[in-house]
């Protein structure tokens, strides 16, 4: 392109004045724009020719401003709006802005002889061939388009499991802190009747003092415990670790809580086997396009979206224009509304034709609207608003445009459509590693918050030392997060497990079944231990010698009945941890540890986890408040851990 400057070419302010007001009133139609780079691309600019004073000199496109004079010539791509004031035979290909592959011939601007629109020209468009002058009327306008759309919609949508987390967090946080209250206010009482009876004893003695900060740290581990740092670990960990797998297949996740939503459905393509994968996903695949119906038609009847049968197909295929028309109240972010025959949606089409860009954003809108998770897959710049606008905008590294690619959250970049199969898989693993760590986090934080709530209560005491819970709370939070987060997916898990609608709720009946069952059986064997653990093994009773206060000194033969306590409350972890894990899972059969071979990680942390509990246990002495325990006693423990895993796999057996 070369380039001339205002002050050469001769135009008059107010044909200026006027042009450009025409401009405005079109602003509406355009679709386009490049950003200088984004995080994940880096968008080379072609140097433009400048000619000024007779010389031509390249100049960077960005350096384009209105007012100025370009020369066109074949195979131009076109970064601006303007206004033809000279052609020679001069046509333009639009298709990345229309969707139509009809070329548009240009003439210079003549208001006696031809209209407007004939003379003006957009950017994301292409010079075919011939070559003209433009008058520049904007530059960069749609990139504050862009940028404005993508905050609305950041503001608009928030994702699914956010919500859902979030409310969990609070929950548990705040009944840990109910508990702890009760707790604090429990011990307190009973310290205070103490020193009532002891006439020797007075409040401001530091024995005294002492019970009573001992009271407040036994009622700060439960919210110790209660507090799920885990849970948005499990989100990171786990979407960060699905992004980078998928990049290893050429797919790049420009942004990562698009993974959170590709479990859902109404996805868009154009591929025969991926069509026919999606509909074993449980996915419903449409076609919304600028192309003329008998095109559209013929194309969608190749890929398997149409029915053979002539009679379906007129209800399934159908012009945009028949079922959108113009608003009152028409504005940019929704130019459209549905006629009143479809005011209950369109359900049933499964080709929009004839549709403009804002005919796309607003038919996603609609989708969005019956509560559907939208994914889209465009690669031209008309695409944008429908990729900004979906939950998932998807687009191809190769062939797709640069607007595109920046609308987008996922880029396939060898545009191998047969890769959305993927991360369909990763997006419903990721819902489900939720409702497995959901599943393991609050069947223990049940467990636990009721067996100290109740040893407090009635034995005045904390089952477990300080150094306990922190590392109870180290595999309830952390090392579970790690394990889980960290599994691959099945690899037909698409077409297992069904995709989640938006507003899902992950407390599902199976997963409320699983943790009632879980939670309560636990909770009856850590109130037996607590009573009959001394009768088993005729050892004293740990409950009368407050051993876990900071004031009792330690001696070992008083700490192994709640030793035991401690170890099998650990145990019963590890063992939830591999029945979280199996949740759900369709290949694991009777067998709790099937293909632990091929999930080292998770193999690897529970091992880890194990040798460093026996640790604890034998090696802990008095910093963790332990005694060696002797091999029947250890196996006990071991029995009371796999006992749970049989229950689980028995009640899912049943609801199977």
């Amino acid at each position: 392109m070369n380039k001339v400057r205002q002050d050469i070419f001769p135009v008059d302010k107010k044909t200026l004045e006027k042009i450009i007001s025409e401009q405005i009133q079109m602003n509406q139609q355009c679709q386009n724009l490049l950003s200088e780079q984004n995080s994940q691309l880096q968008i080379q600019h072609e140097a433009q020719g400048l000619l000024l004073n007779n010389k031509v000199t390249k100049i960077d496109q960005h350096q384009i401003l209105v007012g100025d004079i370009i020369f066109l010539e074949a195979g131009d791509d076109i970064d601006f709006d303007g206004v033809i004031v000279e052609s020679q035979k001069l046509l333009i290909d639009e298709s990345n802005i229309t969707g139509q592959t009809k070329l548009e011939e240009k003439y210079a601007l003549d208001t006696n002889k031809y209209e407007f629109y004939n003379s003006y020209i957009k950017s994301a468009s292409y010079v075919s061939s011939g070559k003209g002058k433009v008058l520049v009327t904007n530059v960069n306008i749609q990139e504050q388009k862009l940028s404005e759309q993508d905050q609305m919609e950041k503001n608009d949508q928030m994702n699914i499991l956010s919500g859902s987390t979030l409310k969990i967090v609070k929950t548990m946080i705040f009944i840990g802190f109910i508990i702890s209250i009760i707790i604090l206010i429990a011990l307190c009482l009973y310290s205070i009747e103490d020193v009532e009876k002891d006439d020797n004893a007075k409040f401001l003695e530091e024995k005294t003092l002492e019970k009573f900060v001992s009271n407040f740290i036994e009622a700060f581990l439960v919210l110790v415990l209660s507090v799920p740092e885990g849970l948005p670990l499990v989100i990171i960990l786990t979407l960060a670790y699905g992004s980078r797998q998928l990049q290893n297949k050429n797919i790049i996740i420009r942004s990562m809580n698009a993974v959170e939503v590709m479990g859902g459905d109404q996805i868009r393509t154009q591929s025969k086997y991926l069509v026919s994968e999606l509909h074993k996903s449980y996915v419903n695949p449409l076609i919304i396009t600028g192309d003329v119906q008998q095109e559209s038609e013929r194309i969608a009847q190749q890929i398997g979206i149409l029915s053979p049968n002539q009679s379906d197909i007129n209800q399934e295929i159908i012009k945009t224009s028949q079922i959108l028309q113009n608003s009152e109240n028409s504005s940019m972010k929704q130019p459209y509304e549905l006629k009143r025959n479809q005011q209950n949606g369109f359900s049933n089409i499964k080709v929009f034709t004839e549709a403009s860009p804002e005919d796309k954003q607003l038919i996603v809108q609609k989708f969005q609207d019956q509560n559907s998770i939208v994914a889209y897959i465009g690669d031209g710049n008309n695409d944008y608003l429908g990729l900004t606008k979906s939950d998932i905008g998807i687009t191809l590294g190769i062939s797709g445009t640069n607007l595109a690619k920046q609308s987008s959250k996922i880029i396939l970049q060898d545009d191998n459509l047969n890769n959305i199969e993927l991360c369909i898989n990763w997006g419903r693993h990721l819902l489900l590693t939720i409702q497995r760590f959901v599943f393991f986090q609050l069947t223990f934080f049940i467990v636990s918050s009721i067996t100290m709530l109740v040893c407090t209560l009635f034995f005045k005491n904390s089952p477990f030392s300080v150094l306990q819970v922190v590392w109870l709370s180290l595999i309830h939070d952390i090392f579970s997060a790690f394990a889980l987060s960290l599994e691959n997916p099945e690899e037909n898990l698409r077409h297992i497990q069904k995709p989640y609608c938006r507003g899902y709720n992950i407390f599902e009946r199976r997963l409320n079944i699983h943790m009632a069952t879980q939670s309560g059986y636990q909770t009856i064997i850590s109130l037996f231990l607590l009573y009959a653990t001394p009768l088993i093994f005729n050892i004293p009773n740990s409950q009368q010698y407050q051993i876990n206060q900071i004031t009792t000194q330690y001696k070992k033969e008083q700490v192994v009945h709640f030793t035991i306590l401690y170890h099998a409350t650990a145990i019963l972890q590890l063992f939830l941890l591999i029945n979280a894990r199996n949740f759900k899972r369709q290949d694991s059969g009777i067998n709790i540890f099937t293909k632990f071979n091929q999930s080292k990680p998770f193999f690897y942390i529970i091992f880890m986890c194990y040798i460093l509990q026996n640790l604890t246990v034998y090696y802990g002495s008095e910093y963790f408040n332990c005694a060696p325990l002797t091999i029947l006693e250890n196996l006990f423990c071991h029995l009371i851990g796999l006992s749970s895993s049989v229950l689980f796999v028995f009640i899912d057996k049943r609801m199977a």
